[in-house]
């Protein structure tokens, strides 16, 4: 009679091999971990860049519309400005941590406020009223300068009546 074989030998990994690929496959996962949070922290960061843009570049755009379209700038003070519109009237309040504009209804811009200039004297022959507002923009401070050129009748207003 033949000899029966009891062990039979199975090919298997070995507690070494699975150890290693153990290693491995938490060396990867990890990676894959700090990989993924480095690019959601730069993904939030873009976001908040974009909204500061984006507010940015609203700001200056309804501003800019505004001057243009009014009939008159009133300088109330160093923090504040008036717009005479043909119906309405549009406020503008410069803060240090935000611009409110105020019109029907209240509008915030979240941009920091490092200094604002006005010409509030107005001069006989000056043709226009300026505004000069610092802010800061993605950490960079800039300049946003807008005018409001004063019509003719206002001028000769201003030089006949200074006289007096």
């Amino acid at each position: 009679m033949l000899p029966i074989n009891k062990y039979k030998a199975l090919k298997a990994f070995t507690i070494l091999e699975l150890v290693i690929g153990l290693v491995i496959s938490s060396i990867v996962i990890s990676m894959v971990y700090v990989i993924y949070e480095n690019i959601s922290k730069q993904m939030i960061e873009y976001s908040l860049q974009q909204e500061e843009l984006m507010e940015y570049n609203q700001f200056q755009s309804i501003l800019f519309k505004d001057i243009k379209l009014a009939k008159e700038l009133v300088i109330i003070d160093q923090k504040h400005i008036r717009l005479d519109m043909q119906s309405k009237q549009i406020d503008y309040f410069f803060y240090r941590d935000n611009i409110v504009r105020k019109s029907n209804a209240k509008e915030t811009f979240n941009l920091k406020v490092l200094g604002v200039e006005f010409n509030n004297k107005e001069k006989v022959l000056e043709e226009q009223q300026t505004i000069k507002l610092k802010t800061s923009l993605l950490g960079q401070e800039i300049i946003v300068f807008e005018e409001k050129p004063i019509s003719r009748a206002k001028q000769i207003n201003n030089y006949f009546l200074s006289e007096y």
